[in-house]
């Protein structure tokens, strides 16, 4: 964990920039930054794919011993995640955009 920890902060250092930026318009966090994205609209998103995910896993896990069940829903799951992808933070035709 530390190691991994070291390994972090080395490459935030080459790429200039802290693991938590205060002076961010959306969050404190790079990553949600940089996609338009509150913490807590982050956190909320990416809980929900954790779940949708793991109902998809354990659906392809049937299938894959029990054919003609759950036939279309690794399929039916990509389509919904690729469409709540679409309308998610900076590609929320809504939201208006701040330079980050």
């Amino acid at each position: 964990m530390a190691d991994s920890l070291e390994t972090q902060k080395s490459q935030n250092k080459k790429n200039n920039e802290e693991l938590i930026n205060f002076d961010n318009y959306y969050s404190i966090f790079r990553h949600a930054n940089k996609n338009c994205m509150s913490f807590s609209e982050h956190a909320i998103l990416s809980l929900t794919f954790s779940g949708k995910l793991f109902l998809g896993s354990v659906k392809a896990f049937i299938h894959a011993f029990i054919p003609d069940v759950y036939s279309k829903s690794t399929t039916e799951l990509i389509k919904e995640i690729e469409d709540m992808i679409s309308v998610a933070g900076c590609n929320n035709p809504d939201l208006e955009k701040k330079e980050v």
